[in-house]
């Protein structure tokens, strides 16, 4: 590993996967701390507590060699720019032991545990209780039901007709209230990504204002369309795809299925150039009726996209509204609340007596997996990273952002990896390239490089249509990749890529593929008794179905950190029986109970299974789940949980 012979004040370290990150973060605080910068003057963020803690661990254990050896000694000074001459064992005591005595002092955590240091140190000014608290999940999930429910009981007749219509009639199966609350996290979750000074909902509206509405009967309109000639194959019978076709569109346009006839093939063939279906060319008098439905269709679509935005409109600021005020009442709030008043425009980050409030002067900006940070996480702390890189006062500030766009995984929770590029050309970054890895062996990597440098060779790419948006970001993907290479060309490793069966339409779980990569892992399993294999998935819902695929072929399979722990069926037997305690009313926790081994409890605790001809077929009648909470209850209070449920 290599670094330059003078630091950059201002850097854009584009880091691969196992190429140093950490190392090279834990360099620059070395280095920070070496020419006697105060710890509380750096701030590092990373993504997890646990990262956090590596880079600390890091900073102390090369501290230490360093103290120890005089060879460790001089390869820390070359990547830290300290003086050969001055890198000393004592040298490097020196700065340990007063990294020591000040290492309460040194910053390395989550942008998240960052911005709730400074929402406390600023809740007057962002209208914040002196003594709020980050509620729990739980916690923000029932404040938010609330929310709704309130919403809804003082709602008009009108905006109740309009919700139900409106954004129900898509997926009437599910619960509408669990929907309602789906529907207004989510538009809390896009208003306040929204930049605050573009234009509110209306402009959804406004985009439509030249959509005439239509004045086509769809009634009549299927009329004509059913009395439209079907083309004749050559046998002169009439062509039962088109036959199909036209009914189809025909009961379409009675039910007002407007998405729907949009999707249909002889729609959207009447609109390409070749104006033919099913190798005929479509006749005019069949052009003429289509043009008519995707005119209506288009007008319909429109008129309900308008009203979904209004209700969703009315429906947003009044959740927001009821939702501030139970958070207030109760002095909770979330991450992502404390976030987005953070970035709300106070600017507090970058405030004047920030130092103060904050007891930490910070000068020196070390941000670790940018490539996941989110743009409201970027809009709270631009004004710090304005004072670092772009105050006249911080001449001898510096600031090392450290991404990997490949491996951005968080677009679920808002990562936003485009931020890369403005924010390296606002501030004028040098961009730096790690690309050696450290991890991986040569036949990984070479078969990681011949994948992506031939990607728009590739078959997926050729003999897909892929149009807009997904050519950008696949010439985007093409400019940015970067070949890797093995620190250690002599490192063994295997590479074998497969395709499985075809997918078998959208479902998450694919039970053949499923099925095909167990077999793959069983013939490892014989080929190499001895070693461990590492399977990863891409959900968590596969995993189980992965576990009972493999269990199935007797191959000997650990779930440890495949799924949560509420997931195991031990545990939820377990859940169960303590819910029965506090609810022996529960019906679903009276016939777990009964149907697993944790029916055992009726014979442990001495209860007798009271027979009574109304309840469920095998499960425990009410008075005998009372009588079993009460003992369970008590043993308890008199046991500890620990004890009783041992046995």
């Amino acid at each position: 590993m290599t670094t330059s012979t003078a630091p950059h004040r201002f850097e854009l370290v584009l880091a691969s996967a196992g190429s140093g990150k950490t190392f090279r973060v834990s360099s620059q605080i070395i280095g920070l701390l070496a020419a006697g910068v105060a710890p509380n003057a750096i701030f590092a963020s990373t993504f997890t507590r646990k990262a956090a803690g590596e880079i600390l661990d890091r900073v102390l254990a090369r501290l230490a060699q360093a103290a120890t050896s005089a060879e460790k000694a001089q390869q820390l000074a070359s990547f830290t720019h300290v003086p050969r001459s001055e890198a000393t064992p004592q040298f490097w005591m020196q700065v340990l032991a007063r990294t020591m005595r000040e290492i309460h002092r040194i910053d390395i955590g989550t942008l998240d545990s960052f911005f709730a240091r400074t929402a406390r140190s600023f809740a007057h000014e962002l209208g914040l209780p002196p003594d709020w608290t980050l509620g729990t999940a739980d916690e923000l999930e029932r404040i938010e039901a609330l929310a709704v429910q309130q919403v809804l009981t003082h709602a008009d007749r009108d905006l109740m007709l309009s919700l139900l219509r409106e954004l129900m009639a898509a997926d009437a199966g599910r619960s509408i209230h669990r929907a309602l609350v789906e529907q207004t996290a989510t538009w809390l979750t896009v208003e306040r990504d929204l930049d605050p000074n573009a234009p509110g909902w209306s402009a959804f509206e406004d985009a439509f204002a030249t959509q005439a509405p239509s004045t086509v009967d769809p009634d009549e309109l299927a009329r004509q369309m059913a009395r439209l000639e079907v083309p004749t194959t050559r046998s002169g019978t009439p062509n039962k795809k088109w036959a199909k076709a036209r009914d189809q569109l025909t009961e379409a346009l009675h039910r007002r299925d407007w998405a729907g006839l949009l999707e249909q093939r002889l729609v959207t063939a009447s609109t390409e150039p070749e104006l033919r279906y099913s190798s005929i060319d479509i006749p005019d008098d069949w052009l003429d009726v289509l043009e008519r439905v995707r005119s209506a269709a288009r007008s319909a679509l429109v008129t309900q996209l308008v009203q979904r935005a209004r209700a969703l409109e009315r429906l947003g600021e009044r959740f927001i509204e009821e939702r501030d005020r139970l958070l207030a009442s109760r002095g909770v709030l979330d991450f992502a609340d404390v976030t987005w008043k953070v970035g709300g425009g106070a600017g507090v980050t970058g405030h004047a007596d920030r130092d103060l409030r904050m007891d930490a002067g910070i000068r020196h900006l070390l941000l670790d997996e940018f490539q996941d940070t989110s743009r409201e996480q970027w809009r709270a702390l631009e004004p710090l990273a304005d004072q670092i890189m772009q105050g006249d006062e911080n001449a001898s500030a510096s600031a090392v952002i450290v991404a990997d766009p490949k491996q951005s995984i968080y677009g679920w929770r808002g990562a936003e990896p485009v931020l890369l590029e403005p924010v390296a050309r606002r501030y004028g970054l040098h961009e730096d390239r790690l690309e050696t890895s450290y991890r991986s062996s040569p036949t990984v990597l070479d078969a990681v490089n011949r994948t992506f440098t031939a990607l728009e060779r590739s078959t997926f790419i050729t003999h897909t249509r892929l149009e807009g948006p997904q050519c950008d970001a696949v010439v985007e993907w093409l400019r940015a990749f970067s070949p890797h290479r093995a620190a250690d060309p002599r490192k063994p490793g295997h590479v074998r890529l497969e395709a499985g069966p075809p997918s078998q339409g959208n479902r998450a779980i694919q039970p053949a593929q499923m099925r095909f990569a167990a077999r793959r892992v069983q013939e490892l399993t014989e080929q190499f008794p001895a070693h461990s294999i590492g399977v990863l998935v891409r959900t968590n819902a596969q995993v189980g179905r992965l576990i009972h695929e493999l269990r199935a072929l007797d191959v000997d399979v650990s779930e440890e950190g495949g799924t949560r722990l509420v997931d195991s069926p031990a545990v939820v037997s377990v859940l169960a029986l303590l819910r029965l305690a506090d609810h022996p009313g529960d019906a679903l926790a009276r016939y777990h109970v009964m149907h697993t081994p944790m029916a055992q409890a009726l014979e442990e605790f001495g209860v007798e299974r009271l027979a009574v001809d109304d309840e469920p077929s095998g499960s425990l009648s009410e008075a005998t789940a009372r009588e079993l909470s009460i003992r369970l209850r008590a043993a308890l209070m008199d046991e500890g949980y620990g004890r009783v449920l041992a046995r």
